[in-house]
């Protein structure tokens, strides 16, 4: 009986119910007055709606009779449209004759939960558009780091530029220890001049 279920959970103990100074609330999902009573609790009540929201959809539930062999109730779940005037007209068609209090809850938490879609959806516009400009500028950064790398060999205009110092007599008594060992290095190899070995080296 509902009534003895009620008395338990009102005297003995009930996991939803908090206390917010002299109010009683219930923080169970389902419970679209958001207080302790016996008119606003869905597990006592058999007629009873709520609104859930899953995954960006709000949807409308509604409690189905239990049959003589099942005990147990279940809701009865409603897809609500996405648009938020649409979705009024479909609560008030489904809502036409249940009690007024029922419509008038639902629609303040259904403008609560449009809202929160639509300051989620702002934010995810705007991340999105913040990531397409940075992979944007990656893409620009990596295509002119290639070009450099493919235009400009460092590596080698740096041992073009310190061969040509060697070779001109800048590092004074290393140029001469290196123009000596080239002098050695070129006889070996063949080579009759040193401008044919500094050209093959810079090439």
């Amino acid at each position: 009986n509902n009534n003895n279920i009620w008395r338990i959970l009102k005297y003995d103990h009930c996991s939803y119910r908090y206390n917010y100074k002299t109010l009683k609330l219930c923080k169970l999902k389902e419970n679209i007055f958001k207080t302790c009573d016996k008119l606003s609790c869905p597990i006592i009540n058999d007629n009873y709606v709520s609104l859930n929201e899953e995954k960006g959809k709000i949807y409308i539930l509604t409690k189905i009779f239990p049959r003589k062999n099942n005990k147990f109730f279940k809701w009865r779940k409603i897809c609500l449209h996405n648009n938020f005037m649409i979705a009024l007209m479909q609560i008030e068609s489904l809502l036409i004759y249940w009690p007024k209090r029922f419509m008038h809850f639902i629609k303040l938490r259904i403008s609560i939960f449009y809202q929160k879609l639509a300051v989620l959806n702002n934010q995810l516009k705007y991340h999105s558009l913040i990531t397409q400009e940075i992979c944007k500028k990656n893409e620009i950064f990596k295509k002119y780091s290639n070009y450099i790398s493919h235009k400009f060999n460092y590596v080698k205009m740096i041992k073009k530029e310190i061969y040509i110092r060697l070779l001109t007599g800048k590092y004074g008594r290393l140029s001469r220890i290196f123009t000596n060992n080239n002098m050695k290095i070129n006889k070996k190899l063949g080579f009759l001049d040193m401008k044919n070995n500094f050209q093959k080296i810079i090439k």
